[in-house]
């Protein structure tokens, strides 16, 4: 759909989460599938987030990230697709079962990212 002018919607625009699988410590995000993603993290270990195809030019991204609800917590790496401000990456809340969100906005082969912390 391609609309020129204005768009109204009276009611919700929606989409689909698509929930990440990780393997060999990788989750990789296909950006043509979906704008909102969830990954669990796995207890001890790093969980590294990848693109594995981007989508639209300009594209908003949400990833939830849990932490396991049991043992310990995990941690979280990010390819070089992704960038954060002040040069400070997103860290996991270290804590049973906590929710973060992890926005991007895409600006050419670049995931530009905010985050807030601890929604457990």
């Amino acid at each position: 759909l391609q609309v020129t002018g204005s768009f109204g919607v009276s009611k919700a625009i929606g989409g689909k989460n698509s929930d990440l699988t990780i393997t060999s410590n990788t989750a990789s995000i296909d950006l043509t599938t979906s704008n909102t993603f969830t990954v669990t993290l796995v207890s001890s270990a790093d969980t590294h987030l990848d693109v594995s195809t981007f989508g639209e030019d300009a594209q908003s991204v949400n990833v939830l990230v849990k932490q396991p609800a049991a043992g310990n917590t995990g941690s979280i790496s990010f390819s070089p697709d992704f960038k954060f401000g002040q040069g400070a990456s997103f860290l996991p809340t270290s804590v049973n079962s906590a929710e973060d969100i992890v926005s991007f906005t895409r600006f050419g082969n670049h995931l530009y990212g905010t985050f807030i912390n601890n929604f457990s």
